[in-house]
């Protein structure tokens, strides 16, 4: 439909053309991004050095084989299942988000405290207070 919309105006084997390098720019910066992103988070947080480019190249690998199946399903007919059955995916989602939330509350109350980084990554975190104690732990 894009592509039709665009032939409505001058130019438009120029502008298609453009277009075109401008979603496969978008896309490998996208990807390129999530592997990025992947590839720190199941990185060794214990050294600061950047991560390795072979860990980083089989994300980007691994993250474009399971997009390139997803497209080959869909592309061959499998999209009823996947359309039907959009709530039975979103669940395991919506578990994760449960449990983000309340590591997100666990750390904005750490930080309410006082509490540094160094002493969240050593373990060191405060109780979580059903009452709202405005308790400073002083005995760094």
């Amino acid at each position: 439909m894009f592509f039709s919309f665009l032939e409505q105006y001058p130019l438009a084997t120029i502008t298609s053309l453009m277009s075109v390098v401008i979603i496969i720019v978008f896309l490998t910066t996208s990807a390129d991004s999530a592997a990025l992103v992947v590839d720190l988070l199941s990185g060794d947080r214990a050294r600061a050095a950047p991560p390795q480019a072979g860990q980083r190249a089989s994300w980007t690998l691994l993250l474009g084989g399971v997009a390139g199946l997803l497209l080959l399903a869909w592309a061959a007919g499998c999209r009823r299942p996947a359309e039907r059955d959009h709530r039975l995916w979103g669940c395991p989602f919506c578990a994760l988000l449960a449990f983000m939330a309340v590591a997100l509350t666990r750390a904005l109350h750490a930080d309410y405290l006082g509490y540094s980084m160094e002493d969240l990554a050593a373990g060191r975190t405060p109780p979580m207070d059903p009452m709202g104690s405005k308790e400073r732990r002083d005995d760094r």
